[in-house]
């Protein structure tokens, strides 16, 4: 009995020789004998060198105007719609409007919290709580 087992042990040792010759000699590895792959790293490219970035130079404004009086005109913000008036004060007649985020010139100094603008060719009022010297 032992005998029989050894002998069909050899005999299934040869039939896996034989079957790896084969692959062999038809062209084929078999999968777990196949060399690992071999991976290539690309080279690292040279360090560069940047330059700074360089910025334009910033953009001016027109000096401020100074009016026939000596006032020194500026630029305020709207912060909501609001009427201009034709005099500093609720009972004096609208000219027209303006509406949050325009820009107005101040023409002159602050009357009872109403400053003059210029609107259109005129001198027209806004009370200073509508007014911000930041845009909204």
């Amino acid at each position: 009995m032992k005998h029989r087992f050894v002998t069909a042990t050899l005999l299934l040792a040869l039939c896996f020789t034989l079957a790896a010759c084969k692959g062999k000699e038809e062209g084929t590895t078999p999968a777990a004998t196949a060399p690992p792959p071999v991976t290539t790293m690309a080279p690292m490219p040279e360090p560069t060198t940047v330059a700074p970035e360089t910025t334009a130079a910033p953009e001016t404004t027109a000096a401020p105007e100074t009016s026939a009086q000596g006032f020194q005109e500026y630029t305020m913000y709207v912060t909501d719609s609001v009427r201009v008036r034709v005099g500093p004060g609720t009972d004096k007649d609208v000219m027209g409007y303006h509406d949050s985020g325009d820009t107005v010139t101040v023409t002159g100094p602050e009357e009872n919290g109403w400053l003059p603008i210029r609107f259109g060719d005129q001198t027209g009022y806004m009370s200073k709580e509508f007014l911000s010297s930041t845009p909204q």
